[in-house]
């Protein structure tokens, strides 16, 4: 009797020629999608580009995943139990996980791939921006504070397929963690094999989730296959599914419209056209855009000069003016994270600002001022070049003008080299949009503690530090409450003023289906893609 598993790989080698040779575009098991680039880096401890982590979802599974409506279900794990006092949970692995090399089956998954990746987040060396999202777990912090070696956290091996975690507090989000690019497991052996080359290309990465690395051709395309081993393997619809980088942005729509992929990022000045042409969409209100100070600049270190600024500032009276995509922010998160199963803008408060008040707002300028006492300040704003945001920048710039006869000059110039001269500290005020990577209100927080390397506008406050810090070994409703006056401090400081709020759109071809879309990481998942049977 023939081999199923036999054939269905031959299954996938024909189709996987087709898509190569590029025949075939309208198979029903193929899905594409152009990416804006080659991605950086496939190790799942460390990659943070967006294009590294859409592959990562796809080809790697963590103890836990999702269902294509969004719902928490067994990944590698075949069950687990809690203990009454939600500090201990037990992980049953299932038997028949495997990783896989090239399509071919290597050693099974076990208990101790998680407790090396764990404790990978946690060396030094390893150097991951995530570490900060697992100190609920045991010993995190005093890990991370170099007290305890990384071998004393709360992550253990009981057997091949028994996995224990043990929390520091309990964290209703710690089994939504065990689903992120960072609690994927990984390979002790294979890893030292590579010897430091670990997910630098489709050779030096073993995978455990639905898809497997077919080819990749730098600069062309990387395909990836479905991963006939992978334990629920059943529940994957696409045999095929091709990633082509280095498309301009006219390519990208071309290849879209004429049905050659079958999901693109759009901007928002498009979608209206594409709806009414009877494409779906899914949309994310997730990108805020805030005016931040450097407050290492002479000027925009000073408290009192920020405070009439943003006392000055109303974004009310340009509101009927953003297009539909941009709406008036009201904090600095913005509303697509959530913070214990509940959106954190519903928790923190909808609009934080200062309110307008320009006789205060005066009084603030005027003091601060009076304290700089060598000069009249004068501020340059890089803002984007643009609309509508050098149209925002304009309408605040002549408002500070009116009510505070303040003298601020607009510097327009592309986004990118606004980035570029953040980075190299040579700015005073930028106009600038803040995307989180995870649904994380700590994280995208955490960022203006003065010990963060994404700290480049140079806060540094005692109090501001001691909150985050004290989120982060707090049970989850205290955390939430500290999180709240931490972004509430940073609104009261002035560091940055939230301008407005930015929806992301993806458009989906008319004949693609289930395709999941998510506001973080890799975006797009494709496990449980499908296309729509011609009528």
């Amino acid at each position: 009797m023939p081999n199923k598993r036999l054939l269905a790989l031959v299954a996938v080698v024909i189709f996987l020629t087709a898509l190569l040779s590029g025949c075939g575009s309208d198979d029903s098991t193929t899905f594409r999608y152009d990416i804006s680039s080659e991605p950086k880096n496939l190790d799942p401890q460390v990659s943070a580009d967006p294009v590294s982590l859409l592959i990562i979802q796809n080809t790697f599974e963590g103890l836990m995943t999702h269902d294509k409506d969004g719902n928490l279900i067994n990944g590698v794990a075949s069950s687990y139990t809690v203990s009454d006092d939600k500090l201990t949970y037990t992980f049953t692995l299932d038997e028949n996980a495997c990783w896989v090399l090239n399509n071919k089956k290597q050693d099974p998954v076990t208990a101790h791939d998680f407790v090396f990746a764990f404790q990978r987040l946690f060396d030094k060396y390893t150097g991951s921006p995530y570490i900060k999202q697992f100190l609920c777990l045991k010993n995190a912090a005093d890990i991370m504070a170099g007290k305890q070696p990384k071998e004393a956290l709360g992550v253990y091996a009981t057997s091949a397929t028994q996995l224990t975690v043990e929390l520091e507090y309990p964290s209703d989000g710690f089994l939504e963690l065990t689903t992120t690019t960072p609690a994927m497991p990984c390979n002790q052996q294979f890893f030292t094999q590579t010897k430091g080359k670990y997910g630098m290309d489709n050779k030096n990465i073993v995978t455990n989730g639905p898809f497997s690395f077919y080819s990749w051709k730098q600069g062309k395309s990387l395909v990836l296959s479905k991963n006939e081993y992978y334990t629920h393997a059943a529940d994957v619809s696409p045999e095929v599914v091709g990633l082509y980088p280095g498309k301009s942005d006219t390519e990208v729509l071309k290849r879209f419209l004429n049905g050659t992929t079958d999901v693109m990022s759009v901007s928002g000045e498009k979608i209206e056209s594409l709806v009414q042409q009877g494409y779906g969409y899914a949309q994310f209100q997730d990108t805020t855009w805030a005016l931040v100070f450097n407050t290492n600049d002479k000027v925009c270190s000073n408290r009192n000069i920020r405070l009439g600024l943003a006392s000055a500032f109303t974004g009310t009276a340009y509101q009927n003016q953003l297009p539909i995509w941009l709406k008036n922010a009201g904090g600095y998160v913005p509303p697509v994270v959530t913070f214990g199963g509940q959106p954190f803008r519903k928790a923190a408060g909808l609009n934080i600002l200062l309110p307008y008040l320009p006789e205060n707002a005066l009084a603030s300028f005027q003091l601060g001022t009076s304290e700089l006492s060598t000069y009249e300040p004068s501020i340059t704003i890089l803002c984007p070049d643009t609309e509508p945001f050098s149209f925002l920048m304009q309408f605040t710039q002549q408002t500070w003008q009116r009510d505070l006869s303040a003298f601020v000059s607009l510097k327009r110039m592309p986004l990118e080299d606004i980035q570029t001269a953040m980075k190299s500290g040579k700015f005073q005020a930028a106009l600038v949009p803040f995307k989180p990577d995870s649904d994380s209100a700590y994280d995208m927080l955490s960022a203006f503690t003065s010990d963060s390397p994404k700290n480049i506008i140079g806060y540094a406050d005692v109090d501001y530090n001691s909150l985050i810090a004290l989120a982060s070994s707090s049970p989850e409703k205290q955390a939430g409450d500290y999180l709240k006056q931490a972004e509430q401090k940073l609104i009261n400081d002035a560091v940055l003023i939230p301008f407005a709020y930015q929806t992301s759109f993806y458009a989906l071809s008319k004949r693609s289906k289930d395709i999941v879309i998510t506001p973080f990481g890799g975006r797009l998942l494709f496990k449980y893609a499908q296309k729509v049977k011609k009528k």
